[in-house]
């Protein structure tokens, strides 16, 4: 068995996005920041354009709606290139990965049913249980991830079984957790299964900034993840 996915970034409504007042950050919060920028390959100059683009209260276009539903076609993820990024127009980077950790493939044709607890970690003949999936995403500012077990079932419906270890990171501000949930746990004919971690940014001063989140989809022995940030 070969985990392999894709990932992309959906649009997020416009209304979401609330201007942001002036942010002030401090050394720490600067230096933390160009250390996420330069891990991403922003050059100083652009390092700096942005920071003071931040410090204005104005959205990075890796946090813009109308920005990011312009990737949506341009991220592929697959378990041999597990990173993309895409860099947008002043700059800034939006990066999404999923990593499959753990996974161990067994020869065997025991019952699908006998070893699906969640202490099994295994795959079998008709299905295989990928776990320990990391699912992360990163704009400099904010870097958010969870991870995830789910199961393909071959010829039937794939299902989600476990999330947990969640994470949120944002520099210059704070952030109130919207969901962690499974919103779907098991496939059907028309639908994916779905697991998502939302939140909504709040820099300091109290302006609400956009409505960000990851998300995991689980279907037809295969998986994806788009997000926003």
């Amino acid at each position: 068995f070969t985990a392999m996915g894709s990932t992309g970034v959906s649009q997020v409504k416009a209304a979401e996005v609330v201007q942001q007042q002036q942010v002030v950050l401090n050394n720490e919060e600067v230096a933390q920041l160009k250390r996420n920028l330069t891990e991403l390959g922003i050059d100083d100059k652009t390092q700096n354009e942005l920071i003071d683009k931040y410090n204005k209260g104005e959205i990075w276009d890796s946090m813009n709606p109308n920005k990011i539903k312009q990737v949506t076609s341009n991220l592929k993820l697959t378990a041999k290139n597990p990173v993309q990024k895409f860099t947008f127009p002043d700059g800034s980077v939006l990066q999404v990965k999923a990593t499959v950790l753990n996974e161990k493939v067994i020869n065997t044709k025991q019952n699908i049913n006998e070893i699906l607890p969640a202490s099994s970690k295994e795959c079998g003949s008709g299905y295989c249980k990928v776990y320990d999936v990391l699912v992360d995403g990163t704009s400099g500012v904010q870097s958010a991830e969870f991870r995830a077990d789910f199961v393909h079932v071959q010829g039937g419906y794939d299902y989600i079984s476990e999330i947990y270890d969640w994470r949120i990171v944002v520099i210059g501000g704070s952030y109130s957790l919207n969901e962690f949930t499974i919103n779907r746990p098991k496939e059907d004919k028309r639908r994916s299964a779905q697991a998502t971690l939302k939140w909504t940014m709040t820099t300091i001063g109290g302006a609400g900034g956009a409505t960000s989140y990851l998300r995991l989809h689980v279907q037809n022995d295969d998986w994806s993840v788009e997000g926003s940030m």
